[in-house]
């Protein structure tokens, strides 16, 4: 990008922050912020799409947990506050 000011380029870019990603991702994910000669860091986009999709599943997994259980918390209050019907007494036979 600094390079692009000094030609007068002023695009604007949208993009993760290297620095931000490589703190946020697991020492095992190997070449997704590499840092080259000049020790600017860079993403690799390709890897990190994968990450992202597996993040997203794990999500709405748990979405769709949080959602089934909002269902029955909401069902349990419906029983809980309706209105108790009473039991009929039986009447007693009529004497002539």
């Amino acid at each position: 990008m600094e390079e692009e000011k000094e030609v007068g380029i002023t695009k604007t870019h949208i993009g993760f922050i290297a620095n931000e990603i490589e703190e946020a991702i697991h020492d095992e994910w190997e070449n997704i912020v590499m840092t080259d000669n000049e020790g600017v860091k860079k993403l690799s986009y390709i890897k990190l799409t994968g990450i992202l999709w597996g993040v997203c599943r794990e999500q709405q997994t748990k979405i769709e947990w949080l959602e089934s259980s909002v269902y029955e918390l909401q069902e349990a209050i419906k029983d809980l506050t309706k209105p108790k019907v009473k039991a009929k007494a039986k009447s007693k036979p009529k004497e002539n």
